[in-house]
């Protein structure tokens, strides 16, 4: 029983000497530093401009590349031209159309960006149709009509092969 009462009078004492420190190591331990003076201090930001290079690709090589993915977009435009076809997907192939199509006209003179514009201007005629209106498989099969009428004008008088004398974009325009 002596024992049994030692050892409980040396817990309390235990106890009591972590209740007097107020177990100032952990508390030192878990409290911010403060900050350094010089972490305090913050640079200025200094932007330098710097130039790039001009590109040098030949606006008939543009023309070229601008063709072709019109080409493509074109084709996919008519194939998800379609009642099952998502809407969505739809308007995003006008998109890359009619953004080829701008690209290829800003390469051209005065004459042929006329002429082109008339054929984006359709194409935006039938975006927004196709944006706004109930899509029935009558009205599907114009619209697929009219595409491909266009795709084969263009064609005939945009084909990057007879273009050439009318490129007049110089390196600094793309």
């Amino acid at each position: 029983m002596f024992v049994r009462f030692n050892k409980i009078i040396i817990m309390l004492l235990i106890v009591s000497l972590f209740n007097l420190s107020g177990c100032a190591a952990l508390k030192k331990k878990f409290t911010r530093k403060p900050k350094d003076r010089d972490e305090k201090k913050i640079e200025d930001v200094v932007l330098i401009p710097e130039e790039y290079p001009v590109s040098d690709v030949d606006p008939e090589v543009k023309y070229k590349e601008h063709y072709i993915l019109w080409k493509s977009w074109q084709d996919e435009l008519i194939m998800s031209l379609n009642p099952d076809g998502s809407k969505k997907r739809q308007l995003f192939c006008f998109n890359g159309v009619i953004f080829n199509l701008e690209k290829m006209q800003s390469l051209l003179n005065t004459k042929k960006r006329q002429e082109l514009q008339e054929y984006i201007d359709t194409i935006k005629i039938v975006m927004d149709r196709v944006e706004y209106d109930r899509l029935s498989s009558v009205n599907i099969v114009r619209y697929q009509d009219k595409m491909n009428r266009v795709r084969r004008k263009i064609k005939l008088e945009f084909s990057y092969r007879d273009i050439s004398e009318f490129i007049t974009g110089t390196k600094d325009d793309i």
